[in-house]
């Protein structure tokens, strides 16, 4: 049974939100950190795959040994779990699309896991619900739009809860992305008309 968006913000508590929040945007920036030529050689799938490694290194350094939570990996992934009386949550780091649905390669696991096909751990009193916490790319791909923590449930979001971002300047808040979509142009070769050879030539004669 997958819980209520009530009872996983009883779980959720603003301090795990703020860890959350902050660990998700000092990922972003370190991405827009890197050498502006080396992040317009990345891939998208290499990019947000350097952001989610920044997420879940940040993110396991902020909440540390919370009483509450703990880290599991699954296929090499970092996932936070937070248990409590409502039930538990596996959180999963993802970044969202404009749907604010999380973007996966398609496998029998990322599937279950966005069909909550739940697993029951030993002493757990609840099956888990699976969530994700991630960001959304403003429409023109340059900026943020917002950092949202999402339930999915099959082909949509059981429900969906917005992390507030306005404690961060609007002009930094759209400079956590550079904008890299546009293929990188070879250096122009210079094109000697040959008139001008030619005069170079009986110039030096």
């Amino acid at each position: 049974m997958v819980i209520s968006i009530h009872e996983a913000k009883k779980l959720i508590t603003p301090t795990i939100e703020e860890k959350l929040r902050s660990g998700i945007i000092n990922a972003l920036q370190d991405y827009n950190d890197l050498d502006t030529y080396l992040k317009l050689t990345l891939s998208a799938t290499t990019r947000a795959s350097f952001i989610n490694d920044r997420m879940c290194f940040h993110i396991r350094e902020k909440i540390g040994y919370m009483s509450g939570t703990d880290f599991i990996k699954r296929r090499g992934r970092l996932h936070l779990v937070i248990i409590g009386e409502e039930g538990a949550l596996e959180v999963k780091f993802k970044k969202l699309d404009d749907n604010r649905r999380p973007s996966n390669i398609r496998s029998y696991e990322s599937q279950d896991f966005m069909n909550q096909v739940q697993l029951e751990f030993p002493g757990m009193l609840h099956p888990i619900t699976n969530i994700v916490a991630g960001y959304q790319l403003n429409t023109i791909r340059t900026g943020i739009r917002g950092i949202f923590i999402v339930c999915p449930y099959g082909s949509q979001n059981k429900w969906e809860i917005e992390v507030p971002i306005t404690a961060i300047a609007p002009a930094t808040l759209a400079s956590l992305i550079s904008s890299t979509e546009h293929e990188i142009e070879p250096p122009q070769k210079k094109v000697v008309p040959k008139e001008s050879l030619v005069k170079k030539v009986s110039s030096e004669e």
